[in-house]
């Protein structure tokens, strides 16, 4: 999903299902970083497009907490 798009959905979102959102992909990174500590095979990149979606969940946050 493009980011414009991926920040146009969230922000018609309420705080909660975007702090569910957050929590679900900082479990999903968690178990990526796991996989790559065994040796199982896991792709980089996935990793780092969690982490931008964590950021961009959190700056959308920011934004609510601040309206309101």
């Amino acid at each position: 999903m493009k980011r414009k798009e991926f920040m146009k959905e969230w922000r018609g979102k309420s705080l909660d299902e975007i702090q569910k959102e957050m929590l679900q992909e900082a479990k999903t990174l968690m178990n990526l970083r796991f996989k790559a500590a065994v040796g199982q095979v896991v792709d980089v990149t996935e990793k780092r497009k969690i982490k931008e979606r964590i950021a961009r969940l959190k700056a959308i946050e920011t934004e609510k907490r601040v309206e309101a």
